[in-house]
């Protein structure tokens, strides 16, 4: 009986183990987004998760609505808008894009005329670095998201 026992609690051991090292590895915390409200049609929601840091409020986000395209050498946006809103009676903000797909760009003569894949985006939009709290966003279908985390420097300068 006393074997049975230890051989039961090693294999709870065995099972639990590599799911607490997985946690502890990715840092991020289970984050409900249960009250943000449902996609509209032709919509999508998306949401970036950070993982928690010590410095929090040194960093922030920037974020790209957008998507792949085959370009030439000229420099191409995205057209549309992002709009920051407010989560009524949470104090919560969410972000809702506006945009029909369309893509302008500047009219340069490519001598190589060479083609590349990159990703063609709205201009980009900070907010705040939150573990705790995602960034929320309703994007049109057809369109992605991309962001980057943004680091202060740890030397202050002076203004003159």
């Amino acid at each position: 009986m006393k074997h049975i026992i230890i051989l039961f609690a090693l294999l709870i051991a065995a099972t639990t183990t590599p799911l607490q090292a997985k946690n502890k590895k990715s840092k991020l915390a289970t984050i409900d987004i249960s009250m943000f409200p449902k996609a509209k049609p032709g919509y999508k929601m998306l949401y970036i998760q950070v993982p928690a840091t010590k410095q929090e409020n040194d960093l922030k986000v920037e974020f790209f609505v957008g998507r792949n395209e085959q370009v030439d050498c000229n420099k191409y946006f995205l057209t549309g808008d992002i709009k920051e809103q407010n989560l009524e009676g949470w104090g919560y903000t969410y972000y809702t894009v506006e945009s029909d797909g369309n893509i302008a760009g500047t009219k340069m003569a490519c001598p190589d005329n060479v083609l590349q894949t990159k990703f063609v985006h709205l201009q980009g939009e900070i907010t705040r670095y939150n573990s705790k709290l995602p960034i929320v966003l309703y994007v049109p279908e057809k369109l992605d998201v991309q962001y980057r985390i943004w680091k202060a420097d740890k030397k202050m300068q002076h203004a003159k």
